[in-house]
């Protein structure tokens, strides 16, 4: 292997060097790097909080009246629902938005608003240049209560998952 020498001078001090041949640099630099130990898609354990409020008389999945409300959620599990019911009044007009994907997460979020029977009243999908669903509903007569169910499109399910759900009264036009 040949070496180059070179020597440097400051007021100071005075240096000498070696440089080996570049190309012996490369093809060790080359190999070296293809067998790293790098995953392209590596496990990652997000940190998780939880955080917790007590309604007297409410369920753990119950959101109360009074509005706005946002709340945070996950669907770990492929396949996985998340349901809260809400009271509600005949007439009242009602915005529902789902923030998922356009915070990063890989989620394609579905919004079903039902009654406590199960039937369906509303679903909401895309929102206006977004895959994050936004719903706008007005409560139909003799419905109390409601359930907001939020699900995956394709059924899909994982720690990264996440949203955040909000509920607000409709905004005057």
């Amino acid at each position: 292997m040949a070496r180059t020498s070179r020597r440097f001078s400051t007021a100071s001090d005075s240096f000498e060097w070696y440089v080996t041949e570049p190309s012996w640099c490369f093809v060790v630099g080359a190999t070296s790097y293809f067998r790293l130990g790098v995953d392209r898609f590596p496990s990652v354990d997000l940190p998780t909080v939880r955080v917790s409020t007590r309604l007297p008389g409410a369920s753990p999945q119950d959101l109360g009246a009074t509005l706005p409300v946002s709340l945070s959620g996950r669907l770990g599990q492929p396949g996985e629902q998340d349901r809260f019911q809400m009271p509600v009044n005949a007439g009242d007009k009602l915005r529902f938005e789902l923030f998922a994907a356009r915070w990063g997460a890989p989620l394609d979020g579905v919004l079903v608003i039902q009654d406590e029977q199960g039937k369906q009243l509303a679903r909401g999908d895309d929102g206006p240049g977004t895959i994050d669903p936004q719903l706008d509903f007005t409560v139909p007569a003799n419905v109390t209560r409601i359930v907001i169910v939020v699900s995956d499109l394709l059924g899909r399910g994982e720690a990264a998952s996440v949203y955040r759900l909000t509920v607000a009264t409709t905004p005057a036009p």
